[in-house]
């Protein structure tokens, strides 16, 4: 790994060649994991196909810690002091089946950030071990979300079916499809995010000295981030590591779709490490400069809170990037209904080719010290303005 200097633009050039071979794996793996059923607590369905994917990777070890989050690391690699991870959310809002009425009625915990207002007659998908059993309706809701517990509603399903007490019922909408320059999914967040960090580190393993890059892929983030919570509080990560949260985040004007991944400075309740937020910046300016192509954007991204957020609380180091999101947790506003997500194919290859870029050059020693650096400069070349102020 090299420190970011003149020879830090050919490494991140030949990473922006290697990553233009594996484009069309990439989309595989986005269109299909895009379309696998999850909800915070029940992640089951995410953690088999992540487990499927590791099987032929065999310089790739996968460790579960004592909340169930995913630990991916890279065998080859030597152990650093501060290693980099890259974090993504494994859970996408969706019902868990709590209670069974009859063959044709149960009744069903929301987990996640979704306006009551979007429920009431919105047809959902009953997942159950076997596989999508039967369709339904959402009827009523029996009791409002609290700060401590999940919105519970009663669903009626369109034929007698066996569902099963932790059974997951998803939005009915389509499988994953990939337009010219969009995916079309039902749950892009996160599971787009988890996508770029599979994708970015199969590039970083494929180089010849590789980094300490390590994955935390973390369980029940739209519950109140308690899988990222849960690895603080139970050291799954070492405290001089470096967190780089990856999500999917709600575009605005300033922040659209094909604009690029954005570098997040912070979201809705704080702001990040700022020596982690520059060097992305910087890793971002030289792929614009040496990548044809490459966009990318830097905002505050205040439409959500994210698990950056959550590890800055408990002391860690942790910056954010994420893909501007369409119709975020499957809100469409205009006109009012449940659809499925869409993010910017450009922006998720752009993304890749950052992040794998981020894990291959290495940051300043002291956070902010090119910062320092050139105001010292600033001030030693015009420090004399100060001298006049007693003439005044």
């Amino acid at each position: 790994m090299s420190d970011w200097d003149g020879g830090s633009e050919a490494i991140v050039w030949n990473i922006l060649q290697g990553i233009g071979l594996m484009k069309q794996a990439h989309k595989h793996w986005l269109t299909q994991l895009t379309g696998v059923p999850t909800a915070a607590g029940r992640e089951t369905y995410v953690m088999a196909w992540i487990r499927r994917w590791l099987r032929p990777r065999r310089d790739l070890e996968l460790h579960e810690d004592r909340c169930g989050n995913l630990e991916v690391r890279l065998c080859t690699a030597k152990a650093a002091a501060a290693p980099l991870y890259f974090v993504a959310h494994m859970d996408h809002p969706a019902f868990v089946v709590s209670t069974i009425e009859d063959e044709r009625h149960l009744v069903a915990d929301f987990r996640g950030g979704v306006d009551r207002s979007y429920f009431r007659g919105t047809p959902v998908t009953l997942h159950a071990t076997e596989g999508i059993t039967a369709t339904g309706t959402v009827v009523r809701e029996i009791a409002p979300r609290t700060r401590s517990s999940d919105s519970t509603w009663r669903i009626r399903l369109s034929r007698p079916a066996t569902p099963a007490p932790g059974d997951i019922l998803t939005w009915k909408l389509p499988v994953p499809r990939c337009t010219r320059h969009r995916l079309v999914a039902p749950a892009c967040d996160n599971l787009a995010g988890v996508t770029a960090a599979l994708a970015a580190l199969d590039e970083v393993r494929r180089q010849s000295d590789p980094p300490d890059l390590r994955l935390l892929l973390t369980r029940g983030e739209e519950v109140g981030f308690v899988g990222a919570v849960g690895a603080a509080r139970h050291r799954t990560v070492p405290k001089k590591a470096r967190l780089l949260v990856i999500e999917n985040s709600k575009s605005f004007a300033e922040s659209p779709l094909g604009g690029g991944p954005v570098v997040r400075v912070g979201d809705r309740t704080s702001t990040f490490d700022i020596g982690m937020t520059s060097h992305l910046a910087l890793v971002a300016e030289s792929l614009e400069r040496t990548g044809p192509g490459f966009r990318w954007q830097r905002r505050l991204m205040p439409g959500g809170t994210c698990e950056a957020t959550a590890f800055v609380a408990y002391g860690l180091r942790a910056a954010c990037v994420c893909l501007p999101l369409r119709n975020y947790h499957n809100m469409q506003e205009d006109p009012r209904r449940i659809a499925p997500e869409s993010i910017d194919l450009h922006d998720f290859a752009a993304l890749v080719r950052l992040l794998a870029a981020v894990a291959m050059t290495a940051p300043e020693a002291t956070p902010g010290q090119r910062l320092r650096d050139r105001l010292e400069s600033l001030y030693a070349d015009r420090a004399d303005l100060l001298r006049d102020h007693s003439d005044r």
